[in-house]
């Protein structure tokens, strides 16, 4: 790689991770300070109308954004970032000098709930598409540097006045349009020079004859970060059962715009961690593991008599933080290494988390109202909770166990013969070598003589991305052809 390609590549991660943090700021700033709408402290949401009117705007708009996408009608690198940047510099404009106070109510929370639900979709989708041509190691440590930064700005201007809130606003909205113009220009110019993803070379017509409007390789992407996606949505259907069952009965969390800020704080640290302490070998189990821990916080909580709910909001944003940074990780390398659209992929998923928030905190209204006694609704909101939770964790220790038993031949260093024992060779490789999940895919298929056509066939993937694969393995392997591939399975 020559300087000025060094140096376009740093620039580009550079305003990536500066412009998705200034983004974050801004829209924690505004949500915390102007959309928090109701009376009763919660986890994670604003106040009820609020929560559904913005989640109804967030269904449309990704609805909308999906069909486009899968069309054909949203190419990369067209998602509009001034025109929604604008939308949630005028709300804050708006809120902050109280302008919106004055007017109807419901022309108030459909202005807020507008901003939340589509402005912030808009601009979201456009940053994890950018992300998405970078590769997976890297994406990971931008994601980490831009969430922690985000978090610290965040905790830094907490409860400021308005006076010093709304320029922070402003300024961290044009910083990010402006970063994301520059990291977009040398997207496109990558592009328009015949390279992409990783920098590899592309063939001329490659990028229109890939079919990214079949629905196939959606569905494998789902599959893939199936376990992630699971977690997050049983999660977002929980706290969202707490949160409705919560404010309808007037329950409060103490502290909870602190215990929200120190939550998220720590999350985005926890991730930090991963991604620079071991992101060859991430694993989103390890973000996983927050689930146990917030069953435990259920279980303890009501014979604690819902005491200390300063560390119960605190673990439950701390978690969801969490595992939500984990899952937009794995869309993004998702993303890049099945060559799916961005827009259609990380969309579908958001359409389906915020559904999921959404019914839970409809099911938590609902049980408040029943003419029950106040404690047996407040246990039947938790064991509910429990319930699910228990779901997602023996789901997630399913797969667990027979990935065990997968790799248990092998490492217990039983005979093995055939496809046990070509298996067990991969397995071996891989670990040894560091490969990711994709490129173990791909090293199977080579040591089985397939060629570059048939594995991009096979797995969706178009050819400069199935090149690309080729070369990482060919170097974390020291080999230099398909052959020795094939002589280091058969000796």
């Amino acid at each position: 790689m020559d300087v000025s390609r060094f140096d376009k590549r740093r620039l580009f991660v550079a305003c990536c991770a500066l412009g998705f943090a200034s983004f974050k700021v801004a829209q924690s700033s505004l949500y915390s300070t102007a959309m928090l709408t109701s009376e009763t402290t919660t986890v994670l949401i604003a106040g009820l109308d609020f929560s559904i009117a913005s989640a109804a705007f967030v269904v449309l708009t990704e609805a909308v954004i999906v069909a486009l996408a899968l069309l054909g009608r949203l190419p990369r690198l067209s998602m509009p970032v001034v025109a929604p940047s604008l939308v949630l510099a005028a709300t804050a404009v708006l809120s902050y000098s109280g302008a919106l106070s004055s007017v109807d109510p419901v022309v108030s929370l459909m202005a807020l709930a507008f901003a939340q639900g589509t402005a912030t979709v808009m601009l979201t989708l456009a940053w994890v598409e950018i992300m998405t041509e970078m590769e997976p190691t890297i994406s990971m440590k931008t994601l980490a540097s831009s969430m922690l930064l985000a978090a610290a700005v965040t905790l830094a201007l907490q409860n400021s006045p308005s006076l010093v809130m709304l320029p922070c606003v402003v300024a961290t909205l044009v910083a990010s349009a402006l970063l994301y113009r520059r990291a977009k220009g040398i997207a496109g110019n990558a592009l328009a020079s015949g390279k992409t993803k990783g920098g590899d070379e592309v063939t001329a017509g490659a990028e229109q004859k890939r079919d990214r409007t079949s629905l196939r390789p959606y569905l494998r992407g789902f599959v893939s970060i199936g376990e992630g996606l699971l977690s997050l949505l049983v999660l977002g259907c929980v706290v969202g059962i707490i949160n409705g069952f919560m404010v309808v009965q007037h329950y409060d969390f103490d502290g909870s715009s602190l215990a929200s800020a120190m939550g998220i704080a720590a999350a985005s640290m926890a991730f930090f961690v991963m991604a620079y302490g071991f992101p060859k070998t991430f694993s989103a189990s390890r973000a996983y593991r927050a689930l146990p821990l917030l069953t435990g916080v259920l279980i303890i909580w009501p014979f604690a008599n819902f005491q200390y709910s300063y560390f119960v909001g605190a673990a439950f944003v701390a978690g969801h933080s969490l595992i939500s940074t984990s899952v937009m990780y794995l869309i993004i390398r998702e993303a890049h290494e099945s060559d799916l659209n961005p827009y259609a992929f990380m969309g579908a998923s958001v359409l389906l988390i915020r559904l999921a928030s959404v019914s839970g905190i409809v099911g938590g209204t609902v049980i408040a109202g029943l003419d029950l006694n106040p404690s047996f609704k407040t246990m039947l909101v938790f064991c509910i909770a429990l319930y699910l939770l228990s779901i997602v964790l023996l789901f997630m220790l399913r797969i667990r166990k027979r990935s065990e038993r997968e790799q248990r031949p092998a490492a217990s260093g039983e005979p093995v013969r055939g496809e046990d024992a070509f298996d067990a060779k991969g397995t071996e490789v891989t670990v040894r070598h560091g490969l990711t999940d994709r490129e173990s895919e791909i090293l199977l298929l080579l040591a089985r003589g397939r060629s570059s056509t048939y594995i991009g066939e096979a797995l969706y993937l178009s050819p400069n991305t199935v090149r690309g694969h080729i070369k990482n393995i060919y170097a974390k392997l020291g080999v230099h052809s398909k052959q020795e591939i094939i002589d280091l399975f058969t000796a």
